[in-house]
């Protein structure tokens, strides 16, 4: 049991990590370390619609695109390991809305990281063929192919993984308000990132090539916060919660399993 508890732990400090990453690190890494001309490659891009300036940017730094691949996917790959941890404090063992949220966390979290892994060959590779290319027209077809590209790394992530996580958000926020192990106004707000999420995945459904939507700055910032609170709140718990905490069971087979356990403790006084 002590190994399990420091393992729930131990995965809040990772989830709060990634929550600061997500919130201070990827935006220091972009504005200080990458500079203006990463910015203003970003910003002409979004604005012309056409990605030969940002593709531009890469084959000219390819150190400074892989060094921002790596910040980004490190929080997601940190963020897949929460689902396990919350399913263990909030839930009973065995029960199927433990492990439908869990679920979801652990392949939405593990789609976005998915998402930049295969961007790094895919930018690499075409902002190596854009450089080259010895017309505009060549060029032009090069920066079309990484749209599309593009395009299907923002359904991986954005939408089908912003779907999953935005519902591992919102079960995981019932839950909390229904059970004292944390505060209920934590599960309040969790609504906020999974209400974003969703919002945000509608917006880049509408066009897939966009490198961020109106919306998507704002719930990237939620849900950082949100990570890093339960993260917080997670590395400081000191039970397990399933073995001390009677809580209400969910269902009416649950409540009759409940009974038959508790039938089959008593003592007989036969």
């Amino acid at each position: 049991m002590a190994m399990e508890l420091a393992r729930v732990k131990l995965r809040g400090v990772y989830a709060a990590f990634a929550g600061a990453v997500l919130l201070i690190g990827i935006p220091l890494v972009e504005s200080l370390f990458l500079g203006q001309g990463y910015v203003n490659a970003v910003s002409q891009s979004e604005a012309h619609g056409a990605f030969g300036p940002l593709l531009t940017w890469a084959g000219q730094h390819s150190g400074g695109d892989l060094a921002l691949h790596i910040v980004e996917l490190v929080p997601f790959l940190l963020a897949a390991m929460l689902p396990g941890a919350l399913r263990r404090v909030l839930w009973p063992r065995g029960t199927t809305g433990g492990r439908l949220a869990a679920l979801c966390g652990q392949i939405g979290f593990g789609l976005f990281a998915l998402a930049v892994l295969v961007g790094i060959p895919t930018v690499g590779r075409a902002a190596s063929d854009y450089l080259s290319a010895g017309t505009p027209a060549a060029a032009r077809r090069v920066a079309q192919g990484f749209a599309d590209g593009f395009g299907v790394q923002n359904l991986m992530s954005h939408v089908i993984g912003g779907v999953l996580v935005a519902f591992f958000i919102a079960l995981v926020s019932v839950r909390i308000m229904r059970t004292p192990v944390f505060s209920r106004w934590l599960g309040y707000y969790g609504l906020l990132p999974a209400v974003l999420l969703g919002a945000t995945a509608l917006q880049y459904l509408g066009s897939l090539a966009q490198i961020e939507t109106p919306l998507s700055p704002i719930t990237f910032a939620a849900l950082a916060f949100w990570l890093l609170l339960v993260g917080v709140l997670l590395a400081r718990v000191r039970g397990l919660p399933a073995d001390a905490l009677t809580t209400a069971p969910n269902t009416p087979k649950e409540a009759a399993a409940t009974t038959s356990d508790a039938s089959a403790s008593a003592p007989n006084h036969q």
